[in-house]
Order: C-alpha cells, then structure tokens, then sequence
C-alpha cells in the first residue's frame, strides 16, 4: 500500500502547497496531491497552482488571520522558488 508520504514524495509539492490547494479546491489533500502532481506537468499548471497560493493568501489577509498569512507567503516564496514560471504560457 501506498502511504501518505509516498504520494508526498512523488507529487512534486511540499506538504504545505498540498494542503493549500486541497484548501482552495474543498478537496482532500490526497487528492491534491494527485492533482497537484498533474498541475506541475505544464506551465499552465504550475501557474494555477500559484495562483491557488495566492488566492488562499488573499482570503487570509482579507480575513486577518496574519499568522497563516505569514505561513502561506513563505509556501509561495518557496514555491516561486522551485516552480518558475516562463515568461511565456
């Protein structure tokens, strides 16, 4: 059987982007994964998943919970980091 950190290890995404996205999509974070993996094949995907990130860190500024704001820019930080984006999609 497949466990947790195995599908971790091989979608592409740190823990953290998977639970945002579960976040942003209302899916479960397995499930995120998968999608997240799939998301990473193509530019256009990659910058969904960055989007995602920073619409879950809008809701959390407009909402004022500043801690996971905090939390959720370094995730995109990160993410810019290991995923950039082309100039051109």
């Amino acid at each position: 059987m497949i466990s947790f950190q195995d599908c971790l290890d091989l979608c592409g995404l740190t823990e953290d982007e998977a639970e945002i996205l579960a976040e942003h999509e209302n899916i479960p974070v397995m499930v995120a994964m998968e999608m997240g993996a799939n998301l990473l094949q193509s530019p256009k995907g990659t910058y969904f998943l960055k989007c995602c990130i920073q619409d879950c860190l809008e809701r959390a500024e407009l909402s004022g919970h500043r801690d996971k704001a905090k939390h959720i820019d370094r995730v995109l930080l990160r993410f810019n980091q290991t995923h950039p984006i082309p100039r051109v999609l």
